[in-house]
């Protein structure tokens, strides 16, 4: 194989395990987000999700991840925030766009949740811990 089709691969590669890690550790959030769902902050009560609802969350996350994938040293940023600011600030334009897609309210998204994807690292912010999910292996 030549050293560019190799290049293109190895980026491939990356790049759809980054957009899986994301996609999983959001889908794991919101299936188990329970109190901390933003619907419940505001008062409404726990929305119940499917196993249908959350794949079809997944397939429209992971292609708006794909479509905007960063370069080096650019980044997507997800966010949320929480029930009581909700309507104020509401969620990143991505998870939104996710949810409308998906036809389920952006209310079912845990609150207070942020994600920085890089090309090669994924960081997460959740009740103000800061830490990686994701990152790179070093190429010996």
């Amino acid at each position: 194989m030549n050293f560019l089709k190799r290049k293109h691969l190895e980026s491939y590669t990356e790049c759809r395990k980054v957009v899986e890690a994301a996609t999983d550790y959001w889908i794991d959030a919101i299936k188990n987000a329970d109190k901390n769902q933003i619907s419940y902050e505001m008062g409404d009560g726990v929305i119940s999700l499917t196993d249908n609802n959350l794949e079809v969350i997944r397939f429209n996350l992971s292609n708006s991840i794909y479509k905007l994938y960063p370069t080096k040293g650019d980044y997507i940023m997800l966010w949320t925030s929480n029930g009581e600011y909700f309507e104020r600030v509401g969620v990143d334009p991505i998870l939104k766009s996710s949810m409308l897609k998906s036809k389920i309210s952006v209310t079912a998204l845990p609150s207070n949740l942020t994600m920085w994807i890089y090309s090669d690292e994924i960081e997460v912010e959740k009740d103000f811990q800061h830490f990686s999910i994701y990152k790179k292996e070093k190429q010996r």
